[in-house]
């Protein structure tokens, strides 16, 4: 059994999170929400082209409540070496 994820513990651990950034549209949104995992080495811009992908395909399916979403995609050895949130 895999150990359990605590999200605030990988936030603070990862220090990802990013406050009173205006994004331009989703896209831009969804980047910049990357940028961190991206220099942790978390993630790579694959991932993003992903949640793009998903998007387009499925629709904003992680707004959680207006201006807080989770996006997220399906990840892949190529795209995602570690578990992180930002």
């Amino acid at each position: 059994m895999s150990a359990k994820l605590n999200l605030l513990d990988n936030l603070i651990a990862n220090d990802s999170i990013i406050v009173g950034y205006e994004a331009k549209d989703y896209k831009d949104a969804i980047h910049k929400s990357c940028e961190p995992l991206v220099e942790k080495g978390i993630i790579n811009y694959n991932y993003y082209e992903s949640i793009l992908k998903s998007t387009e395909a499925h629709g904003p399916y992680y707004i959680l409540v207006d201006g807080i979403a989770m996006p997220h995609a399906s990840a892949t050895e190529n795209s995602v070496f570690s578990n992180g949130f930002s």
